[in-house]
């Protein structure tokens, strides 16, 4: 080791990640829980030793101790040593005299008993002086209470008894095992009382380890212990010395007596672990989790919600079933807990562990599952216990652990659980939908004001902001509309900002733009040489304009047009002139005639007509045959268009064939119906296939009688009829072979013995001296014909009859089920094996066909005929099902219209088949009659059909409009001969110029216009075309030179005009390219608006950016408003109202949430009423005043009705092992806490037991270690870590195994953000949201440290630092007195100077009797003084941390600081510094400066030296500005307004994760802020949920100290001065509340009381405890049908069958099942017969078979019932029938049910009680042997076909 105590060499690798088998594994680590050593001090208990923590008392009596202690329940007390007074300070008081149990006179004489009063008192003498006593005592009791509350089991006993043993190493080494461990608790009421012994009402324990030792390796077995009140330790202890008398030296020392630590847990883990001990069905090594953990890993599984995702999407408010607040990151382990994944939750001090494991408990137990909650740690499942019961669920846990696993405790917890009412609370129906609807406000306005704009990329928050600066500034909103602004990039709003700023420098230079000659053109630049050009070409055409405006006035005239104004005025008239050129070369009278304008309609369709009829006969040509235009095709063709659009020929091919093929079919599937006994056509063609196939076996059935074709074992039973059959034979074959040379007794004589006799002694002439051999020869002789044959002959033959005998036994067992499978066939061992084969092949051939060919092969048919018509059948349907098939793949996607609505073509309706089919088939006649060559598909039939019907109605309208073509056509008309086309072309030419019909009839040149018309357009498009290229080149806006529109739409004299003033200002046109330039990159750029404020000088330059920069915004938050008008609309008061809906619907729902899983638990709770199996245990138990069995036995007896009352099991490691038998109870889920100081090996048995874990823990916190094996095995304490070495913990496997982990990210406990800070920054990498504080500096809260002076180490001696240890003692006192309404822990770093700290407050407990009452305050967070090894888990308010190391008597300083040195020294400093909730002060004999960190090396001592650096200087522990700037702009512009009113505001307050936007300092007392501002900007946004967002944060900031005030952004933009107002009134308010708050806190205060939250119950009925024996309700009274003889004089066997059918029905529906004997019996009483011959039974069975065919009655076997009545169990007690309580009356169904709803309702129970229930329950009193053996039968079926498994002695339901 090197000078830190730091192991050096390399740790061995961990057993369970080696390469070993599992097995190997599983093996190596339970050895290595089996201590047989003397080190064991159940094997060895030391004495006298001044480290040994036990007291050894002497001169009393076992049996007295045991009677005062357990029998009588007294309080002993102990005396010290007789040399008390004579000590010289050891803690044993000499022993002067030899005869040490000489008694003083005082203690002499005997009481009424004879016993000895010395040893009749309460008083243990011991040999301990009086303070070594005290002493001893001390450290057992708060050892005690550490080992209980840190492992969840009692270990401190009280042996009685010891066996004295030789080492069987070592001859001299005398050893002693305690005998009788009896479990006692030592307690006090004050420091000044004495301590008392009590017995702890658990059963005393035998030396488990001892047992184990003695058989291992001395072979002796030890008595068995039998606890309870009754027991005799001196009849037990005589019974050990027995056992152990044959070993030499060995003694029982029967009043050997001695307290201290005895503990056998790792022992009961040994033997939970234990393979051989686990069922085969739930083999240990074959356990999934077990595989998974041990040796396969687990898969990654399917992705979770990601760990920073908003969970709101993912999670609805009805799967959140939270009992207890859970933010997000706690949800998201909920939920993969819910969704059943295997996981891993990483729970840093003080996020929240316990919740989260509440809420999952609770989820667990609303889905109906159970769990098994685990932990070490008393304090871990007491504060998940109690967040349970303050829901309101914790009535669902059942505790087993510590002091919680008491019988009587245990069964009054049960009762209670068992006699609890129905929940009375709503569950709040809707509350669901009114919460998501709620949240999702909530979230789509987050969403909404966070969300980027699609292109500006800002959001409206920000846009808020700025506008919120603007508006401050004093810019008010701008007046313009800029281009588009909501698509501009930032880069975009940049640049044309820095534009428009340039732009105002050049509008300064010019002038007024407006005003400039030259306003309208764009000229970049030009040159003077430029300019003169450009004004010759502007002479130039103003002079050709005048030209070109006269010639337009001419052709004007012409036309009778008025002359156009403008350049593009022209193109009218030049339009009229080219349409009188194309009026169409008609007549006059033609073209004039009035037809054209009353019938023009007319008109139209004829020419539609006619192109019609053209275009049909020249498609189609040769294609059809004449007959084709006068056939009436219509029905054709609408049955060809519902057929699909690819149905090809070869289909309507298959229809032929089916119209051919169908009707035949149907003929024959009629007649082998009726030969079947079946109504009508089978209604599809597979049923025809079924009923063909059902013909061809009934044809070839076997002989065998109707009773063996219709047994309904045949159903299920076909491979036990083989089997039956396979014995039969077997039988057959050992007669034939043994033939004559047994006799008859052969078969039934015993002979298995004799033969394996004689073949064991062969021929040895030796065998006739061996009595047994002679006895065999001549038992084997007596049943031999020829008694002399030889040995191999004799053996042969015996084997003969011995297979013949197993045979026959086989077919005995099968009895019952030959003779109702057989029938008449059946003979018993006397049954031919032929016949019934024959009959078992047949009924195997029936796979797929059901009972019904067997039905009808028991009636009288021909099976001749049935044959031949089935074969008909089967070749028509072979023939007609692959055309079916085919036709359905033809007809696609619409095979409804041949096959209706079947499925397929098998199931369509073959009448509608064959319909359908026929109508198809006269479509295709008519198509094959009309076309000329072979008609194709459907399509192509389709496509002829239409023209051909299309052409004849166009013929027909050519004739009816002869007359009308006449008049409008003249003789361009010619009937069906006409030229088409022309005559449409002149129809389009009158259509489109009606206005010049007549015009154009008038002109004889009608083409000269037209002519005149392109001379003027092609002049006037050079004009056009040159003004157009001036423009271009001077890059004119037209609109702007000519006053509006462009050169083309403008007057002529406009443009004469505008080229006049440019001739007139030539030499202005180069001022105006210069300013142009600027303006233009500024109008490009989306800047007009802005631009033409310039240009009129209604914007001065300066106000240009600030101007831009409004208008942009507000676009933007216009955009923004019209995508999401919801913004527009928002309230900030409405939106508080929401918030506070939300919070309320939220806390209702976790209050709903609550009473579903109450409710849920009591749904699972099983009835009061059941008395067999474990229910009829749990109720036994609970009647008994005494004498209950241990906890593990009633687990194994009753473990299914215990977890149905309590599904939950809170438990340590060590009691799974100690209460849960293996492989009898199976958890849902397992959750461990704590799970890093748990070892794999303690954790496997609770893992095995389960199908799911979750693992919580921290793998930053506490490892494993030896502390508490050191506590027990006495080994010394250990200041320097060598011996608290990391041991591999269970958290850490599941980590390396790859189980998926989640993180809890808030950090609740730390009321001052310092007490987590070094946490935080060195373990946590600042990952933990940490609340910050709203106090800087107040008393009482955050870390402190306190410098002792004086403090030395004294390593040499004691191992303590005396000075630190008094000034610790003496601050608990102080807190005391001065604050005891705040729990209080303290915290050392070694067990020494724990030690020195307790024995110093011991006495100033003394001195200050007025503190007790402290001591005995906050019991769910009691005082304690621990060490650093055994305080994770814990949190107090106030912790007080002793360090202890300090320089030696001679000034050094050694760097040696216990476990912190060791390896994962950081991991319990991180513990230790984070476990107070509001202050932690340290106390220390050093500080950071004196710790060198290159003497005491490793991460433990590093941090410690930071940390106490930390708790010196104070410098970064403290709430205060974190030096962050504001989130947003919009945050500034609220400080700036508030600094500006003399507040002094700070930004973005804490330290990790939670940061107040703003803080108002207090500036009267500094140190504390007065009010914290929280915005809606990023913080508001980044929340992942809307519970954490809108509720939980300021909940938790407020829990913490702070006054927060909202403020919504954009009531602050629409109101800021009201908002303003509203945040000075909240200061002031703060003000004065925090100053109330202080006056408040000036006086101690109570402990905080616990609220406890009960869920509303209605009034609860008591358990009426019976013996376990008691019967389930009675059933339903067994009704019998009172039958009336049908009407009419018919004898019964004369009577019509559909008569009698009908009274079978009544029957059924009223005592079925029934069976048919019992309906015989019923109609010959109701016929007054006395008898049922052959032909009334005949008659009944037609009567049923009748009712069976019509399927108004169903048949189990012979069974009748209605179809779908359940099976009812009925009381048969009081029948009048008699015939009703024979066993082969009952029904097996009926039989069944009793056994399922005895076993389902009383969770569990064995044959014997299943018997005796079912025939309770069917009307029987006894129950008879036959009865037992019936319902025997029917437990095997049901256990056969699953629906019963085995579970240790009871049978029960299988869970679903």
């Amino acid at each position: 080791m090197d000078e830190t105590g730091n192991a050096t060499a390399a740790e061995p690798l961990s057993i369970f990640r080696s390469d070993l088998p599992l097995a190997a594994k599983l093996e190596r680590a339970r050895t290595e829980l089996l201590d047989l050593s003397a080190r064991n001090r159940l094997l060895n208990v030391p004495r006298s030793s001044r480290s040994a923590r036990t007291i050894e008392v002497v001169d009393e009596r076992s049996a007295e101790v045991f009677r005062l202690l357990v029998r009588d329940g007294r309080a002993l007390n102990f005396a010290a040593g007789r040399g008390a007074a004579s000590e010289d300070g050891d803690e044993v008081a000499p022993e002067t005299e030899t005869a040490a149990d000489l008694a003083q006179p005082e203690d002499e004489g005997t009481d009424e008993r004879g016993v000895q009063r010395r040893h009749a008192d309460t008083r243990l003498q011991t040999r301990l002086t009086s303070a070594g006593l005290q002493k001893r005592l001390l450290d057992l009791y708060f050892d005690a209470r550490t080992l209980e509350e840190e492992q969840g089991v009692n270990i401190l006993f009280l042996a009685l008894g010891s066996l004295k043993w030789i080492d069987p190493g070592n001859a001299t080494l005398e050893r002693r095992a305690p005998l009788i461990l009896v479990p006692v608790r030592l307690e006090r009421g004050t420091a000044g009382e004495r301590f008392k012994l009590r017995w702890r009402q658990e059963d005393q324990a035998a030396n488990l380890s001892l047992e184990a030792y003695l058989d291992r390796v001395h072979a002796l077995a030890m008595p068995p212990l039998e606890p309870g009140e009754d027991f005799d330790p001196a009849a037990y202890l005589a019974a050990v010395a027995a056992a152990v008398s044959s070993k030499p030296g060995w003694a029982v020392l029967p009043d050997d007596i001695v307290l201290g630590f005895f503990s056998f847990s790792k022992f009961l883990m040994y033997r939970d672990l234990d393979p051989e001990v686990w069922p085969a069905d739930g083999k240990l090594t074959d356990l999934p989790l077990i595989r998974g953990l041990l040796a396969d890993g687990f898969e990654a599984g399917r992705p979770g919600i990601p760990e920073d995702a908003a969970i709101d999407p993912h999670i609805p408010p009805a799967q959140m079933l939270h009992i207890v607040d859970s933010d997000s990151s706690q949800t998201l382990a909920v939920h993969d807990v819910r969704a059943g994944r295997d996981l891993i939750i990483q729970g840093p001090p003080g996020t929240g562990k316990s919740q989260t494991i509440a809420n999952i408990i609770a989820s667990a137990v609303a889905d109906g599952r159970t769990v098994l909650f685990v932990a070490e740690k008393m304090a871990a499942l007491e504060v998940v216990k109690r967040r349970l019961d303050q829901a309101g669920v914790g009535d669902a846990c059942l505790e087993l652990h510590s002091n919680k696993a008491n019988k009587r405790a245990l069964l009054d917890e049960l009762r209670r659980t068992w006699e609890l009412g129905a929940p009375a609370g709503d569950a709040g129906d809707g509350l669901n939908a009114r919460l998501e609807a709620a949240r999702d406000r909530l979230n789509d306005h987050a969403a909404r004001l966070h969300r980027p704009h699609r292109v500006a990329g800002m959001t409206p928050y920000q846009v808020i902001g700025e506008l919120t600066r603007l508006a401050q500034a004093g810019r008010r909103p701008a007046d313009l509309v800029l281009e588009r602004p909501e698509s501009w990039s930032p880069e975009d709003r940049r640049q044309r900002s820095a534009l428009l700023a340039e732009l105002a420098e050049r509008v300064a230079g010019i002038g007024r733009p407006l005003d400039h000659p030259w306003h309208g053109v764009g000229l970049e630049s030009v040159l003077p040489t430029e300019v003169d050009r450009l004004l010759g070409r502007v002479a130039d055409l103003r002079a050709r304009l005048a030209v070109l405006v006269a010639d337009q006035a001419l052709l004007a005239e012409t036309l009778g047009h008025p002359p156009p104004l403008g350049l593009g005025g022209f193109a009218p008239l030049a339009d009229l002139a080219h349409r009188v050129a194309g009026a169409p070369p008609l007549d006059a009278e033609a073209l004039a005639a009035g037809e054209w304008d009353t019938r023009a309609a007319d008109v139209a369709a004829l020419l539609l007509a006619g192109a019609g009829y053209r275009r049909h006969v020249g498609e189609l040509g040769a294609r059809v045959l004449p007959a084709a235009w006068t056939t009436d095709l219509g029905e054709a063709r609408r049955l060809l268009a519902d057929l699909p659009e690819g149905f090809a020929a070869e289909g309507f091919d298959r229809i032929r064939r089916l119209h051919d093929l169908l009707p035949r079919l149907l003929q024959e599937a009629g007649r082998l119906a009726r030969l079947l006994g079946q109504d009508g056509v089978p209604e599809s063609f597979l049923a025809i296939d079924r009923a063909a196939s059902t013909a061809q076996r009934v044809a070839v059935a076997p002989e065998a009688s109707p009773e063996a074709f219709n047994a309904a074992v045949w159903d299920h039973g076909v491979d036990q009829a083989a089997d039956l059959v396979e014995a039969v034979a077997a039988l057959d074959d050992a007669r034939r072979a043994a033939g004559d040379r047994v006799v008859e007794a052969a078969w039934s004589t015993e002979l298995a013995a004799a033969r394996q006799t004689l073949a064991v002694h062969g021929t040895s002439f030796l065998r006739t001296l061996n009595g047994d051999w002679r006895r065999a020869s001549r038992l084997v002789k007596s049943v031999l014909r020829e008694p002399e044959a030889g040995l191999p002959e004799q053996l042969a033959l015996l084997d003969t009859v011995i297979a013949g005998q197993a045979a026959m036994a086989r077919i005995r067992d099968g009895e019952a089920f030959g003779r109702a499978a057989f029938g008449a066939h059946w003979r018993g061992d006397r049954s031919a094996a032929a016949p019934l084969q024959a009959l078992v092949d047949w009924m195997r051939s029936l796979r797929g066909l059901g009972a019904e060919p067997r039905l009808i092969a028991a009636r009288p048919l021909d099976r001749g005929a049935v044959g031949v018509v089935a074969d008909r059948v089967r070749t028509l349907l072979d023939e007609a099902l692959p055309l079916l098939r085919d036709l359905w793949a033809d007809l696609g996607t619409q095979p409804d219209f041949v096959f209706a609505e079947a499925i397929d073509a098998g199931r369509a309706d073959p009448v509608r088949v064959m319909e359908q089919c026929s109508r198809l088939a006269a479509a295709d006649a008519d198509c094959r009659a009309i076309m000329a060559g072979a008609p194709g598909g459907r399509a192509d039939r389709l496509a002829v059909l239409d023209r051909v019907i299309d052409g004849q109605v166009a013929a027909r309208s050519i004739a009816a409009g002869e007359a009308l073509g006449r008049a409008c056509f003249g003789q361009a008309w010619a009937g069906p001969q006409s030229d088409w086309p022309a005559l449409a072309g002149a129809h389009d030419w009158i259509a489109a110029n009606p206005d010049i019909r007549h015009l154009a009839a008038g002109l004889d040149d009608r083409a000269l216009p037209s002519a005149r018309a392109r001379q003027i357009e092609e002049v006037q498009a050079r004009l056009l075309r040159d003004l157009a290229g001036l423009l271009i080149d001077l890059r004119a806006d037209a609109p702007a030179l000519f006053g509006g529109e462009d050169a083309l739409a403008a007057p002529a004299s406009v443009v004469d005009a505008r080229l006049g003033a440019w001739l007139a200002h030539g030499e202005q046109l180069s001022k105006w390219v210069v300013y142009r330039e600027r303006s233009g990159r500024a109008r490009a750029m989306g800047l007009a608006a802005l631009v033409d404020r310039l240009d009129d000088g209604r914007l001065a330059p300066g106000d240009g950016v600030p101007t831009f920069e409004m208008a942009c915004y507000e676009a933007l938050l216009a955009d923004m408003v019209r995508m999401e008008p919801a913004l527009g609309r928002f309230d900030g008061q409405l939106h508080g109202r929401q918030v506070a809906e939300f919070a309320q619907l939220d806390r209702q729902r976790i209050a709903a949430a609550a009473v579903e899983v109450v409710r849920a638990h009591h749904r699972g709770i099983p009835p009061r009423d059941g008395g067999a199996g474990p229910l009829g245990v749990l109720k036994a138990e609970m009647a008994r005043r005494r004498g209950h069995m241990p906890i593990r036995q009633l687990m194994h007896k009753a473990a299914p009705a215990i977890q149905k009352l309590k599904p939950v099991l809170m438990m340590s490691p060590l009691s799974v092992a100690q209460f849960l038998p293996p492989g009898l109870l199976t958890f849902d889920l397992l959750v461990m806490d704590e799970a890093s100081q748990i070892q794999p090996v303690d954790a496997l048995g609770a893992i095995a037991r389960c199908r799911q874990v979750v693992v919580v823990g921290d793998e930053r916190q506490l490892p494993p270690t030896r502390f508490f094996a050191k506590m027990i095995n006495e080994q010394p304490d250990d200041e320097d870590g060598a011996q608290v070495a990391d041991i591999e913990s269970i958290l850490g496997l599941f980590t390396a195994r790859g189980l998926a982990q989640r993180m809890l990210r808030w950090h609740y406990r730390s009321r001052h953000q310092s007490l987590i800070a070094v946490s935080n920054s060195q373990f946590y990498e600042n990952k933990l949201f940490i609340v910050p504080s709203p106090y800087t500096g107040e008393a009482g809260m955050g870390l402190r440290f306190h410098p002792v002076a004086g403090g030395v180490f004294d390593s040499a001696n004691t191992g303590t630092n005396a000075v630190e240890a008094k000034v610790v003692a003496e601050a608990i006192v102080d807190h005391a007195r001065r604050h005891p309404g705040l729990s209080l822990g303290v915290a050392t770093f070694s067990v020494k100077q724990r030690r020195a700290i307790q024995d110093q407050l011991e006495l100033l407990r003394r001195l200050h009797p007025e503190t007790e009452a402290f001591f005995h305050s906050h019991p769910s967070e009691p005082f304690f003084v621990k060490n650093l090894e055994n305080v994770q888990g814990d949190e107090r308010e106030v912790i007080l941390i002793s360090v202890g190391y300090a320089r030696n008597p001679q000034g050094y300083l050694a760097m040696r600081f216990g476990p912190l040195s060791a390896d994962g020294g950081e991991r319990r400093l991180n513990v230790l510094i984070s476990r107070a909730k509001r202050r932690c002060e340290v106390f220390a004999s050093i500080t950071d400066e004196d710790i060198d960190l290159e003497r005491g090396r490793g991460r433990g001592v590093a941090a410690f030296k930071l940390f106490l650096h930390f708790a010196r200087t104070g410098r970064l522990g403290l709430a205060q500005p974190t030096g962050r700037d504001h989130d947003s702009v919009f945050e500034a512009q609220v400080a700036a307004r508030l600094q500006a009113m003399g507040y002094q505001v700070h930004p973005q307050v804490g330290i990790a994760g939670f940061f107040i936007d703003l803080a108002i300092a207090d500036p009267e007392r500094p140190g504390r802020y007065l009010l914290g501002i929280e915005c809606d900007g990023a913080a508001y946004h980044a929340a992942r949920s809307a519970r954490d967002r809108d509720r939980l944060r300021q909940a938790v900031l407020e829990d913490h100290g702070w006054i927060i005030h909202r403020i919504w952004s954009t009531d602050w933009f629409q109101r800021p001065n009201e908002q303003l107002d509203r945040v000075v009134a909240a200061i002031e308010a703060a003000k004065a509340e925090l100053d109330a708050r202080l006056e408040l806190a000036t006086g101690p205060g109570p402990a905080v009381s616990l609220e406890v939250v009960a869920v509303e119950r209605e009034e609860a009925t008591e358990i009426a405890l019976s013996p376990a024996t008691a019967p389930p309700p009675v059933p339903d009274a067994y009704v019998e049908a009172v039958v009336a003889r049908a009407d009419g004089d018919h004898e019964l066997h004369e009577t019509p069958t559909g008569l009698l059918a009908e009274l079978v029905v009544q029957m059924a529906a009223i005592e079925g099942p029934v069976h048919v004997d019992e309906v015989v019996v019923r109609l010959r009483q109701a016929w007054g017969l006395q008898r049922a011959g052959q032909r009334i039974q005949q008659a009944v069975e037609r009567a049923v078979a009748a009712a069976l065919a019509d399927g108004r009655i169903v048949a189990d076997g012979r069974f009748l019932s209605a179809p779908g009545a359940p099976a009812r169990v009925r009381d048969r007690g009081a029948v009048q029938s008699l015939s009703l309580r024979r066993l082969d009356m009952l029904p097996p169904a009926e039989i069944r049910q009793a056994i399922l709803e005895t076993v389902h309702t009383n969770l569990g129970a064995d044959r014997d009680e299943i018997a005796q229930a079912v025939s309770r329950r069917l009307g029987f009193r006894m129950t008879s042997p036959q009865l037992r053996e019936c319902i025997g039968f029917q437990v095997d079926v049901l256990a056969g076909q699953g629906d019963l498994v085995s579970k240790g002695d009871l049978l029960v339901v299988p869970d679903v």
